[in-house]
């Protein structure tokens, strides 16, 4: 994480068609899955628990859709690979 890709997902973006689609479909699958739990689960505070983190989950998948850039990043750092701060990916530079 870095101050850039901070700011970047504190600002409003207007996602394209292609990336719609793809939210819309997630978003899809999470109905199915909040059905499941509501027709198995007992009415409870265990239930109530699952359908939030289940809600903030589907906040995180279309925020990663969003924001995707299609950059590829370190498996250590998070930081694209091509950033020169990321000291995996320029361990060749030092």
């Amino acid at each position: 994480m870095n101050l850039e890709r901070t700011l970047r997902s504190m600002t409003n973006i207007t996602p394209d068609k292609d990336r719609i689609d793809k939210i819309e479909d997630v978003r899809e699958g999470y109905k199915n899955l909040a059905k499941i739990l509501f027709v198995n689960c007992p009415d409870s505070l265990n239930l109530d628990l699952a359908v939030e983190r289940l809600e903030d989950s589907l906040m995180r998948a279309v925020k990663s859709i969003v924001l995707e850039n299609n950059n590829k990043y370190c498996s250590s750092c998070e930081i694209p690979e091509d950033d020169k701060n990321c000291i995996e990916c320029n361990m060749e530079d030092l």
